[in-house]
């Protein structure tokens, strides 16, 4: 009998024994949203001090008043390929229009026009669609308060083989229009929309800025601590409250419905936000406008010095 019961101890105790093994690695700790303010605040200011980088951008807006047009009039998108250095950017606009902006100088050309002296124009006298600015944007997110900038998921997602630290961040109100207002990030509704009120106030009164919500998604190298992605979905109540009424020639009938935006899920069973690739989903109210920004990084820490002839380097006063 003990011969028997030493011969099956071994066998008995041996999945204990490899539960107890000193050298089996621990569970990874579970992330903290401190573990997502730590890194964010680390890879903005790494960020913030490269020589140089390459970005693109692509801005989208769904303005609440132009929805009531049945989306008539569309949502079209603005990509942009930039080059970005401390006192230089480059941009790339749609398929023929370039500008180069340094020390607050800025040149144009397009397919028509030769490099020319511009001011928040392009070549052809178009507005320039916002010009994202990655020193800019670093620093004014390094300065949002803490108590401001409040980090609501921290998750971990492999993209191409590669792991990124998703930090999700929600800013509210006065602090998200300060952001908008450095910069760093497009108005929503696109340049001259936000908050806009058609003949003002009484009495040069100025109307009280319109509720804001600003969700950022930034996808960041735990190796590195550089960011390779940032994703933005900012909300703004409509100044028209979503109460403007637009009368279709032949329509009114006693038939007419209005249609009903469909909502979506935003909580799961247990209650918890659902998020979408980094930002949280949320239901579009009639009156929100609703900006979608996305901007993509590579070449960390490569200067982006931009060929010029001698006629623009004269025009932008570069040595």
């Amino acid at each position: 009998m003990f011969r028997t019961l030493s011969l099956l101890l071994p066998a008995i105790l041996a999945p204990a024994l490899c539960a107890q093994d000193p050298a089996a690695e621990p569970a990874a700790p579970q992330l903290t949203l401190a573990d997502g303010h730590a890194a964010l605040t680390k890879a903005c200011g790494k960020m913030g001090n490269l020589q140089g980088v390459q970005f693109s951008t692509v801005e989208s807006q769904d303005d609440a008043m132009t929805r009531q047009f049945g989306g008539m009039l569309g949502k079209a998108e603005t990509e942009v390929i930039g080059r970005w250095s401390p006192d230089t950017v480059e941009l790339e606009i749609g398929d023929a229009d370039e500008i180069v902006v340094h020390r607050g100088r800025m040149i144009a050309r397009d397919d028509d026009h030769e490099w020319s002296l511009r001011r928040d124009k392009l070549a052809g006298g178009s507005d320039v669609p916002f010009v994202f600015d990655p020193g800019i944007f670093f620093e004014s997110m390094s300065r949002v308060p803490k108590d401001d900038l409040e980090v609501t998921n921290v998750e971990k997602v492999a993209l191409r083989s590669k792991e990124y630290l998703v930090v999700s961040v929600t800013i509210e109100d006065d602090a998200a229009h300060e952001l908008a207002y450095t910069g760093s990030v497009p108005t929503v509704g696109g340049r001259g929309m936000g908050g806009m009120i058609i003949g003002g106030l009484p009495g040069g009164m100025k109307p009280a800025a319109p509720s804001l919500t600003t969700d950022l998604a930034v996808y960041i190298d735990p190796d590195s601590h550089l960011i390779h992605r940032i994703r933005v979905k900012a909300y703004q109540e409509s100044p028209f409250g979503g109460n403007v009424v637009i009368q279709v020639a032949g329509g009114g009938g006693a038939d007419d419905e209005e249609e009903e935006d469909e909502e979506i899920e935003t909580k799961d069973a247990s209650g918890k936000q659902i998020y979408k690739k980094g930002l949280p989903l949320r239901n579009v109210g009639k009156g929100e406008s609703v900006l979608t920004y996305n901007i993509r990084f590579r070449d960390h820490d490569k200067p982006m010095v931009p060929e010029l002839d001698d006629g623009a380097r004269k025009l932008l006063r570069m040595r």
